[in-house]
């Protein structure tokens, strides 16, 4: 080879990529983008929905505490739960809110145990997508 053609190829891998091959680059991005997203949003949503069963489960068994403390009554109010006293710790460690932010709802049912209901991902009690201890008998 001659040194022309040398310095050629040396000023030709120095300018950088062509305005295609960037926009290539950038397509094969978004469309990794595209297929990652609703996947890892997914999970995410899963991920909270098991979150909320568990905290359902512990609210219920901080309930049975305190029922079995206060003979057989349960509070007027979950908040109760989350109360330091100058004896004790609170019966419910955390708070009442669900994954979404939405207070938990607790519903006393004479001598069944209560219903905890977690409005679920939309945050409104009453659909279907509402998370709770109790299975419904609808169908």
């Amino acid at each position: 080879m001659k040194r022309e053609e040398i310095k050629k190829i040396v000023r030709k891998a120095e300018q950088g990529f062509t305005l295609i091959e960037i926009m290539v680059v950038v397509g094969i991005i978004g469309l990794l983008v595209a297929v990652l997203i609703p996947n890892v949003t997914g999970k995410m949503n899963e991920a909270r929905v098991a979150s909320a069963r568990v905290q359902i489960k512990n609210v219920e068994e901080a309930l049975v505490a305190y029922s079995m403390k206060h003979g057989g009554k349960y509070p007027d109010s979950l908040d109760v739960l989350t109360e330091e006293t100058e004896d004790e710790d609170a019966l419910l460690q955390g708070g009442t809110e669900d994954p979404w932010g939405t207070p938990l709802q607790f519903e006393k049912r004479g001598k069944k145990r209560p219903k905890i209901t977690s409005a679920g991902p939309d945050g409104e009690m009453g659909t279907e997508d509402d998370i709770t201890n109790v299975e419904s008998r609808k169908k």
